[in-house]
């Protein structure tokens, strides 16, 4: 190690795996770097947390850390990505030059760095994503074929057709979406992506879910046979989305579903009965919602009855 002042660049999740490819004498110069500016110290402990943060660091910066990580033996690499925004404050100097750090080239990261360790990416997740660059996503996620679980967090950007520039994902077995606009789901975006055998899905502070139930039903009937959970939180739910959903043939073990806020939503206790008359073979639910009732509650219980975990709250 040449230099002590690259380790000031980073973050200190990075810092802590960089450190396992460090020679002995390199770990106590590194660990002290990290200490006077982090006020944290490099233990092994921190080497066992098996997903690495990348957190708002520019186009060289995370070229800088994902080249040690493309050295390294480890089987397999779980990231969690933040800060993938378009950003014009990486440098002193607010100029053209630097915005086009920001945009996918062949010098950008996704191009240069990230194929050298995509195949071994079976875990991605990521924040913050508002304002994504044209085309990163698609140009991540075509790299990463051997992805088994995908998170998502504030997908709101525009265009809305990302999704269709995506290759199938034919590992992924579980997928996240939280805060994401209906635009981007509509007209059957996501089954040019899910293979038939993803296991786990999680719509989360989805609005309009109106708009797009037979989108929704779509994506669950194409994946029916293979899916075990399904996850629907602070979602404007409907009792047409709940009697379409509960027609799908399905061998659901979870099933969660959080109603969105009751200040903006009152709901017809109707809303909650499909749930009954599907054949699922629930072992965990969760239900969160202003119109429970303890007659519901005790109906649950009867239909259900192979259930070990059972979660439930009455929102006002």
């Amino acid at each position: 190690m040449d230099n002590e002042i690259t380790f000031d660049r980073l973050p200190v999740e990075v810092i802590t795996h960089i450190f396992v490819f460090l020679q002995r004498a390199d770990r106590k110069v590194a660990s002290t770097v990290c200490w006077s500016c982090y006020e944290a110290s490099i233990h092994p402990k921190f080497l066992k947390n098996e997903v690495i943060i990348l957190k708002d660091l520019n186009n060289h910066g995370i070229q800088y850390a994902l080249e040690i990580f493309s050295k390294s033996l480890r089987p397999f690499f779980k990231f969690r990505i933040c800060g993938l925004g378009i950003s014009f404050q990486d440098s002193d100097d607010n100029t053209a030059n630097d915005m086009t750090d920001n945009l996918v080239n062949k010098n950008h990261w996704v191009k240069t760095t990230w194929p050298l360790l995509a195949a071994k990416v079976i875990f991605l997740e990521f924040f913050d994503t508002v304002e994504f660059a044209d085309d990163i996503l698609p140009a991540i996620l075509n790299e990463t074929q051997q992805l088994k679980v995908l998170l998502i967090h504030n997908l709101q950007y525009s265009p809305n057709n990302e999704l269709n520039k995506i290759k199938r994902l034919d590992s992924l077995e579980q997928l996240t979406l939280d805060n994401f606009l209906t635009d981007n789901i509509d007209k059957n975006k996501l089954l040019g992506i899910i293979p038939k055998q993803l296991k786990t899905i999680c719509f989360k502070s989805m609005w309009s879910s109106q708009l797009i139930i037979k989108d929704i039903t779509n994506i669950l009937n194409y994946c029916s046979f293979y899916l075990e959970s399904l996850e629907l939180i602070n979602i404007d739910v409907t009792t047409e989305l709940m009697q379409s959903i509960s027609t799908i043939d399905m061998r659901l073990k979870k099933f969660s579903l959080i109603l969105a806020d009751t200040m903006h939503y009152e709901h017809d206790p109707k809303i909650l009965m499909p749930l009954i008359k599907t054949k699922w073979p629930l072992l965990d639910l969760t239900l969160a919602a202003d119109c429970l009732t303890d007659e519901f509650i005790e109906t649950v219980f009867n239909t259900f009855e192979n259930l070990q975990n059972f979660k439930f709250m009455k929102a006002r």
